[in-house]
């Protein structure tokens, strides 16, 4: 059985892609037109500019009030609810990786405040090395196929979220009964 759900922000409960292409300027993108099959943001915006930022210099641009006042995804409460169908809500965290930038950590703290249920408000982890978490029993739902993957070679049960940059793609448009039909498999198992 699951013990433990860990929630990916980025992507999954709040749309970052889409906020971060409006923020530098392309206000038409929408997640359909994703053009690599990479999760870089900076990448690929630079594909559809040809304006070709370093890392640090692309995630320079966002501030707090940038990551405070992304919006969720049209899925967010829905996948929460169902992994609270699995699990607690006790046994459910947020997990998040931020940029190298203090308004990074801070905005995304704001956004978990304003955005989740207040349950939610204490129950977050912010780092990019999600596979420390991983544990017989724990399952992450994370649209970065690297970190879905790292998180299984270290011994937990992962779901890839389905976005047009992992190899879950196919099931853009159908996210909510593959992820169900991932935990459904996961909550039979005897850890």
């Amino acid at each position: 059985m699951i013990k433990t759900i860990l929630l990916d922000v980025d992507d999954v409960l709040c749309d970052c892609t889409g906020a971060c292409m409006r923020h530098m300027g392309l206000f038409d993108w929408k997640r359909e037109d994703y053009i690599i099959e990479d999760r870089d943001i900076y990448r690929e915006f630079a594909n559809i500019t040809g304006i070709d930022f370093s890392p640090q210099r692309f995630w320079e641009h966002f501030k707090r009030e940038f990551w405070a006042g992304i919006e969720v995804t049209p899925w967010c409460y829905d996948l929460i609810d169902l992994c609270a169908k699995y699990v607690s809500p006790d046994n459910i965290a947020l997990c998040t990786s931020p940029t190298k930038c203090g308004d990074c950590l801070a905005g995304k703290l704001d956004w978990i405040e304003e955005n989740m249920p207040s349950w939610l408000h204490r129950q977050y982890l912010m780092t990019p090395r999600k596979h420390f978490c991983a544990a017989p029993g724990v399952v992450l739902i994370d649209d970065a196929s690297e970190n879905t993957m790292a998180f299984r070679g270290s011994g937990g049960y992962s779901i890839t979220f389905p976005q047009k940059w992992n190899h879950a793609r196919g099931r853009v448009g159908a996210e909510m009964e593959y992820v169900k039909g991932f935990l459904d498999f996961y909550n039979s198992c005897d850890f």
